[in-house]
């Protein structure tokens, strides 16, 4: 990179600023002490760049843009070649880069930048996955290689943590290791409930409408594991629709967007549903529109919140 060539220079090379002869007067002071200047000077604008030093924030700052536009890359690669690049290019970044500048910058900005980091591989991971250049177990441990560092008292870094999760249980639950991967999976979801409850309750927390959100969603995938085979899911139904259902209800209060409330809504209506209570879809649809309810829910379906038999049952309301 040019920045950390010019980085390294500087550290060599500490900056001077060019101060031209001439613009001095040969009297002690160094300013002109003649208030009239020669009849024959030539009068001339002066200018002078400064060139601001590079610092380790400086670089580290412009390695976590890069990786976050991998992050949002990584989504869209199909072509293997494409994915190679991807990876031949930020493994510098995440190998050398990223652990010499860490070392060098204050704790705060060093825990943006391992979970901009975290964020990547874990997206990065998918995709491989999605694309079978590796298996679930390479995935798991992936994961948890890159989310070993200490973020639990970062609200950011638990719902990323529990994103990269909950991603995890969705792309397996569409693979050939749906049903072996039942109790990783399971785990899996457990643990992202862990990161996004003790997200909630750090004080002064960004939007926590959206954490509890994320919470009734992992609920909702937990229980949906029960209707793919897992005992312990199962059992627990009625306990994790209930944990949903009041989590949506909490997201609904504390929403300050429209968009979040009305899902939270429809979300909460949904939790009810499952558990035998139709009413509360029925009014949800009257308040938001019957065809809105409905797409919500195809969306829902598709990310593996509801089972197929189950949206079949909401179609005939």
């Amino acid at each position: 990179m040019i920045q950390e060539a010019l980085f390294a220079q500087s550290q060599k090379q500490p900056f001077q600023p060019t101060i031209d002869d001439n613009d001095l007067d040969t009297e002690d002071g160094g300013a002109s002490l003649s208030s009239t200047p020669p009849a024959n000077a030539v009068q001339s604008e002066q200018w002078a760049s400064i060139i601001e030093p590079l610092t380790p924030e400086t670089l580290l700052d412009t390695v976590v843009a890069q990786l976050e536009v991998l992050t949002l890359v990584c989504p869209l690669a199909t072509d293997p070649a494409f994915i190679n690049f991807i990876d031949q290019y930020s493994s510098p970044l995440l190998n050398q880069t990223l652990p010499q500048l860490t070392s060098q910058v204050p704790s705060e900005a060093a825990l943006t930048a391992s979970i901009a980091s975290a964020t990547f591989v874990s997206t990065f991971s998918d995709t491989n996955f999605q694309h079978a250049l590796i298996n679930a177990q390479t995935y798991l441990e992936t994961l948890q290689k890159a989310w070993s560092f200490e973020f639990a008292q970062s609200p950011e870094g638990l719902v990323a943590a529990a994103e990269a999760l909950v991603s995890f249980n969705s792309s397996l639950r569409n693979s050939s290791e749906a049903s072996t991967s039942l109790p990783a999976r399971w785990k899996a979801l457990s643990t992202a409930q862990t990161y996004v409850t003790a997200a909630s309750k750090l004080p002064n927390v960004p939007e926590l409408a959206k954490i509890h959100l994320l919470r009734g969603d992992v609920d909702l995938f937990r229980n949906q594991l029960g209707n793919e085979g897992h005992e312990i899911a199962r059992k627990s139904s009625s306990v994790l629709l209930g944990n949903a259902e009041k989590f949506y209800r909490g997201a609904k209060a504390l929403a300050m967007e429209k968009g979040v409330a009305n899902e939270a809504a429809i979300k909460e209506a949904l939790a009810k549903m499952l558990s035998g209570d139709k009413e509360g879809l029925i009014e949800v649809s009257k308040v938001s529109g019957e065809n809105v309810v409905k797409d919500a829910l195809v969306d829902f379906w598709q990310e593996g919140m509801i089972s197929g038999e189950e949206m079949e049952n909401v179609t005939k309301m």
